[in-house]
């Protein structure tokens, strides 16, 4: 561009920011006096008078010296002065002059503005700057601020300083979901630019807006109206004389919150909003656009908004008509950085409360972030508002952060999240309990029909977002637009939406199964839903009145159960449970792993002992008896009386069996009873085998053989998921041993045909399994059946 060129755009662009700010008569290269044309002319009334001014513009890359004013501008301007031609002269140029030039210009009559100046002088600024950096110092925010990154550990701050310089650059878009400091940067960039401003004069004034405070506002014109001239902040603002200074480069906009826009958008509302804030982006202007990805509830959205583009065919076409923005993510917090964090904010807490720690203060802080570490939230913290709940926390000495549960401490946080934001004014259409409700309920969903922790909006069924739309004249997909970004959902394609960490949708899958109707049908949809985590956030909770009502009635469920699941009834059951009250299989199994979690696999063993001794029903006794496997199977010194017990009463229930077996003939085949009748023989035949006959019957008895026996009996009507794999074990009995234990296998009775059936008939391959027929009572069988 040429010198005389770049001189014009100069005087342009300040004759029309004097014509936006409505002076009178704006002229450009006016003629006065007859022989002297001006750069810029215009008049305005001052305390009552007619005022003309006469402007001098020197687009000059190098500071004006007093020499050159000297020679070039003061000889012809002071005669127009003297004459009363004009009755103030300015001179303005981009860089400012030295003091002693300064001098020598006021001296003249003149003045000197650099075209920063005066923008400034045209439209003021100080008072609304001076509030940026009251507003970022209120609440000690700059006492514990941390910087923020994103990329490859890039500084958010210093990529923005250098795009602020760079020419023709495109606006910025920051994405980030709730509780990552967009606001809090934004503040403190603000401030940074004030301050630099405020100093020297110089640079680009901030303009920040928080959208979501003024949501009532639809047009470009009124948000700028109420963000910048409600108080009083900028003198002389008119929207005109605005848009104009923003053209020629003065601002660095910052909008923070664009998903706070306004209450529950529709798509069409968003799109004319974002529209509206793309007045602002010019050729020179700064536009910086804050929000959560998550407002955008489609990856076709998310396209047309920030990258001005519209799919066609599977293919995108440019929409000229809208703004592309180069888009920056910010990472989480680093666990160093976190921690840093927690301490700033510990000492900003304690320090501006006056909070009396009974020690000095750094020692209480050292000693706090070694407690947060035992807390083992690494993973929690990473995200600046999570971190910032837990330092409130732990500021306070009287809190012994070790007797907080995880579920307490998820249940802090997930209140405040909530709470946060009620705090904004677009998200009050909407209660914090129907807030609350939507994504506890979406999470379980989630958890058992949607895929797991990723899902797409068009995905999540209409009666979730109905529910909370009941007496609300509000469109669908504007209720599911808030509803999800006021949430703690997040996003990184805007087709795909997830729960920022695992366990937060562990802990609300957890709320809901406490909040659930107890009945079968409870039964059955959360028996599948549980895993570990999920089990001890609903025992953390303390809440048993769920599955304490599910205790009654697990008696009449058939089919299986997770571990986990009878993990939980039997924390919520009686505690006094005993042996004679067990009337059905599952509240044995509860009872038994009951005493498990409390005393141990001795002490439940013990309680199956109590069951046997007082009841005979076959599916309860088959049920103490895996209960009783898993007793010795889970103990370390594998307790040899539960282990005579366990042999006894298999080998007592399978007597029957055996008699028939050794009263066969020898040399016919032997019918081998199968299913129910047989079950017991079945028993013996897999887990029993002869150790050795020299000195009297010796028995090896394999434990984990007899479990897996018995688990496939009961397997018809009940089953136990979740149980682990156990480490082989086999134990040795003898004859003389079990009838100790049992009358009836001693070798006065029944002992000498046990020893029998082991010595000549056990495993013996004449034996051919069999079903027993059982003749129907009331129904004849055909000829041919009979």
């Amino acid at each position: 561009m040429s010198a005389v060129k770049k001189g014009n755009d100069y005087r342009d662009t300040i004759a029309r920011i004097l014509a936006a700010a409505s002076y009178r008569n704006v002229e450009i290269e006016k003629r006065l006096g007859g022989y002297k044309k001006v750069d810029v002319y215009y008049e305005r009334f001052e305390y009552g008078s007619l005022v003309r001014y006469a402007i001098e513009a020197k687009n000059y890359e190098k500071p004006l010296t007093k020499a050159y004013i000297a020679s070039n501008i003061f000889s012809e301007y002071s005669v127009l002065l003297n004459n009363k031609e004009v009755d103030k002269v300015i001179i303005i140029a981009p860089l400012d002059v030295s003091p002693d030039t300064r001098k020598y210009i006021i001296g003249c009559g003149f003045m000197f503005m650099t075209l920063e100046q005066f923008r400034s002088h045209i439209m003021n600024f100080l008072t609304y700057l001076e509030g940026l950096c009251t507003g970022y110092k209120e609440g000690g925010l700059d006492k514990y601020y941390m910087p923020l990154y994103f990329g490859e550990n890039q500084s958010l701050k210093e990529r923005l300083l250098s795009w602020i310089s760079e020419e023709n650059a495109r606006p910025i878009a920051i994405l980030a979901g709730y509780g990552m400091g967009k606001t809090s940067f934004s503040k403190h960039f603000a401030c940074a630019l004030a301050e630099e401003f405020l100093e020297n004069n110089r640079g680009r004034i901030p303009i920040y807006i928080r959208l979501g405070e003024i949501s009532d506002e639809q047009s470009l014109e009124g948000l700028l109206a109420k963000s910048l001239i409600s108080s009083n902040a900028v003198q002389n603002y008119t929207f005109e004389l605005f848009m104009e200074l923003n053209r020629s480069g003065q601002f660095c906009i910052l909008l923070d919150g664009f998903d706070e826009m306004k209450h529950a958008m529709t798509w069409d509302q968003f799109r004319h909003n974002v529209k509206e804030l793309n007045r602002l982006v010019e050729k020179r202007s700064k536009v910086i656009l804050l929000g959560r990805p998550s407002a955008f509830i489609s990856d076709s959205e998310q396209a047309l908004i920030l990258r001005g583009v519209r799919p066609l065919d599977e293919k995108e076409v440019r929409a000229f008509e809208w703004s592309i923005y180069d888009r920056i993510e910010l990472n989480f917090f680093t666990r160093e950085a976190s921690i840093e964090f927690m301490g700033k904010y510990i000492r900003h807490l304690v320090t501006d409360s006056g909070i009396d720690c009974n020690m000095p203060l750094e020692e209480f802080i050292s000693k706090r972030i070694i407690e947060i570490k035992a807390l083992d939230f690494s993973e929690i913290i990473l995200r600046p508002v999570q971190a910032k709940m837990l330092a409130e926390i732990a500021s306070e000495p009287s809190q012994q952060l070790e007797s907080y549960s995880r579920y307490g401490l998820y249940k802090h946080f997930m209140d405040c999240i909530i709470e946060r934001e009620m705090f904004k004014k677009s998200r009050r259409i909407f209660s914090s309990d129907t807030r609350r409700n939507f994504v506890r309920e979406l999470a379980w969903w989630m958890w058992c029909d949607g895929g797991g922790s990723g899902l797409a909006l068009s995905e999540i069924p209409r009666s979730l977002i109905d529910k909370c739309r009941d007496g609300k004249n509000i469109d669908r997909e504007a209720a599911l637009r808030d509803l999800v970004s006021g949430s703690v959902l997040e996003t990184k394609m805007a087709d795909k939406f997830y729960f920022p960490h695992r366990s937060y949708q562990e802990f609300l899958v957890s709320e809901y199964i406490i909040g659930l109707t107890p009945d079968l049908g409870a039964i059955e949809r959360v028996k599948g839903a549980i895993n570990g985590e999920i089990k001890d956030f609903v025992m953390e909770s303390g809440n048993k009145n769920a599955f304490n009502a599910l205790y009654e009635i697990v008696p009449e469920y058939k089919g299986t159960l997770s571990l986990q699941f009878i993990e939980l009834l039997a924390w919520a059951a009686p505690n006094d449970i005993s042996a004679k009250d067990i009337s059905s299989e599952w509240h044995l199994i509860v009872g038994f792993y009951q005493r498990l979690a409390e005393f141990g696999p001795d002490e439940a063993g013990e309680f199956i002992l109590e069951i046997l001794k007082v009841t005979e029903t076959r599916e309860i006794v088959l049920t103490a008896l895996l209960c009783l496997c898993m007793s010795i199977l889970y103990s370390e010194r594998k307790n040899t009386k539960l282990g005579m017990t366990l042999a006894t009463v298999i080998l007592k229930s399978a007597l029957p069996v055996i008699e028939k077996i050794v009263n066969a003939k020898k040399k016919s085949p032997i019918a081998m009873q199968a299913g129910i009748g047989g079950a017991w023989h079945e028993i013996v035949l897999r887990a029993f085998a002869v150790n050795d006959f020299s000195y009297g019957l010796n028995l090896d008895v394999n434990v984990n053989e007899v479990f897996e026996s018995i688990k496939a009996s009961l397997s018809l009507k009940l089953r136990v998921s979740g149980v682990p794999d156990f480490e082989p074990f086999n134990y040795i009995v003898t004859l003389q041993g079990l009838s100790t234990t049992e009358e009836d296998l001693s070798m006065n009775n029944k002992g000498g045909v046990v020893a029998k059936y082991f010595r000549d008939y056990h495993r013996n391959q004449k034996m051919i399994p069999v079903t027993v027929m059982r003749k129907p009572a009331d129904r004849k069988l055909p000829g041919w059946a009979r």
